[in-house]
């Protein structure tokens, strides 16, 4: 299987200020970044893009972050790649971390978090050799 090289990161989050925030933060920086609204959305837009990772949020309408990242990883096996998942919650218990983690994400991270906290999150996934360097700071 491989893993895909992507600067582009989905963010699966319904709550508009939300996105708004992780996407400056991600911009920040140097990815890319795609939005979904629901985790049904994140899904179809696993199936037909490759990301370097996906930011998930657990509370979605349509489609919670546990069902899209077992979704995404049944049809993953069909695309011949595996995209790091990120669980983002509000509720941050081990409870709730082990489920993620069940259900095939790599990493949990809850909000709030800082950017530095988004950062060394992304970068333990992905590893460094996959960090971003925005423009002017190369």
């Amino acid at each position: 299987m491989v893993v895909e090289q992507s600067s582009h990161i989905l963010v699966a989050e319904d709550n508009i200020v939300n996105q708004r925030v992780i996407q400056y933060m991600l911009t920040k920086m140097g990815y890319g970044v795609d939005l979904a609204s629901d985790g049904e959305q994140a899904v179809l837009m696993c199936m037909s893009k490759s990301y370097a990772c996906v930011l998930m949020d657990m509370m979605m309408p349509k489609m919670d972050g546990i069902t899209a990242a077992q979704k995404i990883r049944e049809n993953e096996s069909r695309l011949q790649r595996r995209t790091p998942i990120i669980a983002v919650t509000a509720n941050a218990d081990a409870v709730q971390e082990r489920k993620c983690l069940e259900a095939g994400m790599d990493a949990f991270i809850s909000k709030p978090f800082t950017i530095n906290q988004l950062r060394q999150s992304i970068l333990s996934t992905l590893g460094p050799r996959n960090e971003v360097i925005p423009l002017g700071l190369q």
